[in-house]
């Protein structure tokens, strides 16, 4: 069919991603156009209006829904030191909950398909690399996936495999072992 057009204004609208269900597209309100602002939700079929998805005045730079609708994981605008963290937000809640806030920058906030891992990208070894974390009880347990860097996690729908770029731009596929703990398998570059 035709493309529709969602979002009308003099601001951009960056990174969309579906709602759970499809019904909604949630996008950053890029006002200054640095690639970061106010998480919105806006029907998919282009009807009504926007609505904010958190009343916090940070700015937000990706926004990460779980797939049972219960949770938004947000990333903070990594523009600023010790900027970058990953928060969390209960549906129905309204209190931003820290997940990974250190002072290194974290970016590319990605759930398994089943809610129980949190995969990103830190600076915190001084090399962007990929990490996973238990969600929500992110503080319980860290795991490093990549070691010869790595940025912009992404699962497999199966959650059996989680992809990322290496610091050489190739795209890795790290086998997940299926089990109660998290535990990573043989790394191979695809391409």
């Amino acid at each position: 069919g035709p493309f529709s057009r969602i979002t009308f204004g003099d601001t951009s609208a960056v990174r969309p991603v579906w709602s759970p269900d499809g019904r909604e597209v949630f996008y950053v309100s890029d006002r200054a156009g640095s690639g970061v602002g106010t998480p919105y939700a806006h029907r998919a079929d282009g009807t009504g209006i926007a609505r904010p998805l958190t009343s916090s005045k940070l700015d937000f730079g990706q926004i990460t829904p779980s797939r049972d609708g219960r949770w938004l994981v947000l990333r903070t605008s990594g523009s600023t030191a010790g900027g970058g963290d990953i928060l969390g937000l209960k549906a129905g809640d309204t209190t931003l909950v820290p997940l990974v806030a250190t002072a290194a920058t974290e970016f590319y906030p990605a759930l398994s398909p089943d809610g129980r891992w949190l995969a990103y990208a830190s600076t915190e070894s001084g090399t962007m690399e990929v990490y996973v974390r238990p969600f929500p009880e992110t503080a319980t347990a860290k795991w490093q996936v990549s070691t010869a860097g790595g940025s912009e996690p992404v699962w497999a729908n199966s959650g059996r495999e989680l992809f990322y770029v290496n610091g050489k731009s190739e795209l890795v596929s790290a086998d997940i072992r299926p089990g109660a703990a998290f535990s990573v398998g043989e790394q191979h570059a695809l391409f």
